[in-house]
């Protein structure tokens, strides 16, 4: 079936006049749609747009607003995101995007996740077409595509499915969120502002602290990355972020490289002399060594004092937003777009030291939440692959609802019902527990080779066991001993 066969009405967007009357409505943009397929409310414009207009045009839950023109070279246009009524008011969609609006044939979100997966596996870019630096979006040709409509129950729970999967990849995130959100705040509990130094650390320059600083040098490199024993030179956005990206670099011939590599090695400080007054300054500890990489001119590695101070407080000092805005503001050049710092100026700025042994206690917390941190972000890639793989099987008439991500929703959001009612959610569920009864850990062993899919942390090998608990009540669950083994392991009635 067609995607214009399962759509009562196609909207196109407004833009309207500066808002200046009390009856202007807010218009949703590009610059509002989230990679994720929801909308950013909180930078919302509103626009004056005629009344007769608005009344035919305003949007409805379940509507489906797709970018019709904008996109790049790394991003095709074609992005869709899912409209729900946030708050009080009313909503248009601007003049880049058109609105889809589900017939009675369809269930909302189903079609918003279908034509999301379109959308990952290409299929907009063969209805692109680009005018004055702008690409267009064929929209009447897109909607001939076909698309794959099973009955509404079935749709209605590839729904649910994928709901309980983008939750729980919302979840991790959010455990990301938090732990990076811990580590800032330890920084402040226990040095406070480094800018205005509020807990009197002693005060030095930053050249107190450095015992030298190596700078790369500047070479053409092409536009990809190095592959096998390619070298590669890294580029600023290899730093900017505040973490060390090593894929953020460009292929080089062997046959350019003529000088000495200043080579990142595991645990060194890097920092971007040159960049925009937003990116300047910008700096990070290595956590990986890749031979094969080496710095740019804009690039510096930092060499510091070490029995005075840590690299771990050395970077969060310079990343302390008042610190970092004050910094940039040392820097000089004739272009609004691209400022260097010298040197002389970094080694002279104001550096506040407290005790090394609480630095140390700093850099020891730094490495332990990294480490989980690490942890969490595999866990989370390896979700949105699975994820990714049932929106695959979902819209191919191959999902059968029995997925890993499915009982992983569940059992964080503690659905006993759900899982009581389906034998093989129960199966997994018991074959998961004994099989981390067996380790040590609840994260992943050492050698990166651990179950993704068993249980990932101590709240959630809690919520198992309560889960398990209730089912050995409701007679779903019982024990027995395994001779072989010589432990008890769970098994189903």
């Amino acid at each position: 079936m067609r995607i214009s066969n399962v759509i009562s009405r196609k909207i196109s967007g407004e833009w309207g006049k500066e808002a200046t009357s009390d009856d202007a409505v807010f218009v949703i943009r590009t610059a509002n749609f989230r990679n994720d397929g929801k909308i950013q409310f909180d930078n919302l414009v509103k626009r004056d747009v005629d009344q007769k207009k608005v009344s035919k045009k305003r949007l409805i839950d379940g509507d489906i607003i797709i970018e019709k023109s904008g996109g790049s070279p790394k991003q095709p246009v074609g992005r869709v995101v899912y409209f729900e009524q946030p708050f009080k008011g009313t909503f248009l969609c601007n003049n880049f995007t058109s609105v889809l609006r589900p017939g009675p044939s369809i269930v909302p979100k189903y079609l918003f996740y279908h034509l999301s997966y379109n959308y990952l596996i290409g299929k907009t870019r063969s209805y692109q077409n680009k005018t004055t630096g702008i690409i267009n979006l064929k929209l009447d040709r897109y909607l001939k595509e076909e698309l794959y409509v099973p009955d509404l129950q079935t749709q209605q729970q590839i729904v649910e499915a994928l709901d309980r999967a983008q939750s729980l990849i919302e979840k991790r995130e959010k455990s990301i969120e938090l732990l990076d959100e811990s580590l800032r705040a330890t920084f402040l509990d226990l040095f406070g502002d480094p800018y205005i130094n509020e807990k009197n650390w002693e005060e030095l320059i930053v050249g107190d602290v450095v015992e030298r600083i190596e700078a790369g040098w500047s070479v053409a490199g092409e536009k990809r990355p190095k592959v096998a024993d390619e070298f590669g030179v890294l580029k600023v956005s290899a730093v900017t972020s505040g973490r060390f990206k090593a894929e953020e670099h460009k292929a080089v011939d062997r046959t350019k490289i003529k000088k000495k590599l200043v080579v990142p090695e595991k645990g060194d400080v890097l920092f971007s002399r040159a960049n925009t007054m937003e990116l300047v300054a910008a700096t990070c500890i290595v956590d990986e060594t890749d031979e094969k990489l080496f710095l740019p001119d804009k690039l510096w590695k930092i060499h510091l004092k070490e029995e005075n101070i840590t690299p771990e407080y050395f970077v969060r000092v310079l990343k302390s937003p008042s610190y970092r805005r004050n910094l940039a503001l040392k820097a000089t050049g004739s272009s609004g777009s691209m400022l260097n710092i010298s040197q002389k100026k970094l080694l002279s700025y104001q550096f506040p030291k407290p005790p090394i042994k609480l630095q140390k206690e700093y850099s020891n917390i730094y490495r332990a939440l990294e480490n989980h941190r690490k942890k969490l972000i595999q866990f989370l890639k390896q979700t949105e692959l699975l994820f990714q793989s049932l929106l695959q099987r979902a819209f191919h008439g191959d999902l059968t609802f029995q997925s890993e991500l499915q009982l992983d929703a569940l059992i964080e959001n503690y659905d006993v019902e759900a899982i009581t009612k389906d034998g093989s959610l129960i199966q997994e569920l018991v074959d998961r527990f004994n099989q981390h009864n067996q380790k040590e850990e609840f994260i992943e062993s050492d050698n990166g080779t651990g179950d993704f899919f068993s249980l990932h942390s101590f709240e959630e090998y809690e919520s198992a066991k309560e889960l398990i608990f209730k089912l050995m009540k409701s007679d779903k669950v019982e024990q027995r001993y395994d001779q072989e083994k010589k432990q008890t392991i769970l098994q189903m009635k």
